[in-house]
């Protein structure tokens, strides 16, 4: 017997025993920040796929999501500050393209679960008009064989089975799949912007609603210009952006892990003792995100979605009689004062998920129990760059996921327990 076939085994047992004596929150922590290491070894992959969108961009091809399949990417990426405005099929700066136009177009797809039935008739019909498709999502996934082949370019998530933590009792929790498509989505969308510059051109980027003049900057350039004609920023070069955005997620996960994890804690131990009353803790949502991915997975044990983003839902809300009870909010920058109003009629009490806002009447609701703070800067967006006013491409939706799946996987730790 040789020494490496003795010490092979004793090295396996004692990484095994490093993780399971690491928490399972802080294991999640640790996973996403490796992805972010692992999608900054691939960036030229994203930087050649982005300068050939970028080409067809600049011949008037449209950026959009298709087919809709309800799945997180297309609502994370749409509509989001430091995002692209002319992102969408729907949100085009013309109401007139020509047919060469309309043949540059390019589609995005995301998958963190199998397709629907009617996708792969969608997907033939687009390359049959032409459509240049970029595919994100597992590609060894069986049911995506025919879909990841439609595909001219797939930005890989690496695992079919995206659970990240082992609990207690062996099962696997901590969905991760979304949270990588979100991150390579950016990514793409940096060195996009950057492509561009490169070819003397400024995409009109999304400025936060949660800024005072949010609003008014969207309304300058929403279906109203594909360019800046009032900016100029000089070319950025390859894998400059993306390389920038990894690194703030990197500094914001491990931020979060260092200073948040006790908060998540006394969360969790809350969450526990309703559950094992036999009621599940209301999770009430704000974004673009969370809908599509709260309670559909292993936290439905102990989780509901309860939707909340803008007054009208109240109704659903009143119907789970949360008066009394810990329901935790899962939000952005605290809440606007007609939902912090809403919020406070309902004499919950109040886990906050979110971040610091410093507009009077926005901040987190005064009244939560605990808060959790994603350490996401204000405004969303986390990237600088030279001569351009607002930062770019926005780390909110991956934080809300890190943050959601650290309570949750530590929820059904406890729960896994005997």
């Amino acid at each position: 017997m040789n020494i490496r076939s003795i010490l092979l085994p004793l090295l396996l047992l004692l990484s095994s025993l490093v993780a399971l004596a690491k928490s399972p929150a802080k294991t999640y922590c640790d996973y996403a920040i490796k992805q972010c290491d692992l999608i900054e070894q691939r960036l030229p992959d994203f930087t050649s796929v982005a300068e050939v969108v970028a080409q067809r961009h600049l011949k008037g091809g449209v950026i959009g999501f298709a087919p809709a399949n309800y799945q997180p990417l297309g609502e994370e990426m749409t509509g989001r500050a430091g995002g692209m405005v002319n992102l969408g099929f729907d949100r085009v700066w013309t109401t007139v393209r020509t047919a060469e136009q309309k043949a540059n177009d390019v589609a995005l797809i995301g998958w963190e679960r199998p397709p629907g039935p009617n996708e792969l008739a969608q997907m033939q019909e687009l390359k049959k008009q032409g459509m240049y498709i970029i595919g994100f999502g597992p590609k060894a996934m069986p049911e995506l064989a025919e879909h990841v082949k439609l595909c001219d370019a797939f930005f890989d998530t690496g695992k079919v089975d995206d659970r990240v933590v082992m609990l207690p009792d062996g099962s696997k929790a901590g969905r991760s799949n979304h949270m990588i498509n979100a991150l390579q989505g950016w990514v793409f969308i940096a060195e996009l912007v950057s492509a561009l510059t490169r070819q003397g051109k400024m995409p009109t980027m999304w400025k936060s609603y949660f800024c005072a003049d949010g609003l008014e900057w969207g309304d300058k350039y929403f279906r109203k210009k594909q360019f800046h004609d009032d900016y100029t920023v000089a070319p950025i070069a390859a894998g400059i952006l993306g390389k920038a955005y990894l690194t703030q997620m990197r500094g914001i996960i491990s931020q979060f892990k260092q200073s948040q994890l006790k908060t998540v804690d006394k969360a969790v131990s809350i969450f526990y003792r309703q559950a094992k009353a036999g009621k599940k803790t209301l999770i009430l949502t704000y974004g673009h995100m969370p809908y599509l991915y709260i309670g559909k997975y292993e936290d439905a044990r102990w989780a509901k979605l309860v939707d909340f983003q803008v007054p009208q839902q109240l109704p659903a809300l009143q119907a789970e009689k949360p008066e009394g009870l810990p329901v935790l909010r899962l939000g952005y920058y605290g809440d606007k004062p007609e939902l912090k109003e809403a919020l406070r009629s309902q004499k919950m009490r109040l886990i906050y998920i979110g971040a610091d806002n410093p507009r009077e009447g926005w901040q987190v609701p005064e009244e939560r129990e605990l808060y959790i703070n994603m350490g996401i800067p204000f405004g969303d967006a986390c990237v600088p760059i030279k001569d351009y006013p607002i930062a770019l491409f926005p780390p909110s939706g991956i934080m809300q996921i890190v943050a959601y799946e650290s309570v949750n996987v530590e929820m059904l730790a406890k729960l896994a327990k005997k």
